[in-house]
């Protein structure tokens, strides 16, 4: 898909392909430049971002991707950060986690360009809950003027109402019954 649009239907994560067996597909259609998913806790959020990376991943390697049809356009650079507070632990780093992911996010900002895809999982969700969304908030403003594509996985209220309120990125709410609500 050379017009940079995402169009997945049916998509399965591989992760749990080899673990579950009732494994519940998304959709993920990609039209604008930034899409937001919230929603409850447990309800797949982290799940259908991870879906989202395998399947750029496996489709630019050449596998087949798991799921009944889709387009996906050949990205540059694909770019993530899931936080690991385990790591960070195991490794005797004195820093806080706040910390961690602006150095993650640091590492692949001057990277990126405008056929990255950019996807952040939950950051900045141990700071002050305004101090975090303000932050964030400006991170992927300046990851939509570079014209990159970015999904973020996030609990921080005043961001998706921010972001709603602008109209400036697709939302997607999830539930645990795992209904998606795209606005």
């Amino acid at each position: 898909n050379q017009d940079g649009e995402t169009a997945i239907y049916s998509l399965y994560d591989a992760v749990l392909c080899i673990s579950t067996v009732n494994i519940v597909p998304n959709d993920v259609l990609c039209m604008e430049h930034g899409s937001v998913i919230y929603g409850e806790n447990n309800s797949g959020k982290t799940v259908y971002l991870r879906s989202l990376g395998l399947a750029q991943i496996m489709f630019q390697a050449g596998l087949p991707v798991i799921a009944q049809s889709g387009t996906m356009p050949v990205r540059s650079g694909i770019y993530s950060l899931f936080s690991s507070s385990e790591n960070r632990n195991a490794n005797h780093d004195i820093s806080g986690r706040f910390e961690d992911e602006a150095r993650g996010i640091k590492k692949f900002f001057d990277k990126i360009d405008k056929d990255s895809l950019v996807l952040l999982n939950e950051p900045f969700q141990t700071t002050d809950y305004d101090e975090g969304s303000e932050c964030l908030y400006y991170i992927l403003k300046s990851v939509s003027a570079i014209g990159a594509t970015w999904f973020v996985v996030t609990h921080l209220q005043q961001l998706v109402e921010r972001l709603e309120y602008e109209g400036s990125a697709k939302l997607i709410k999830m539930t645990s019954e795992h209904t998606i609500d795209v606005r």
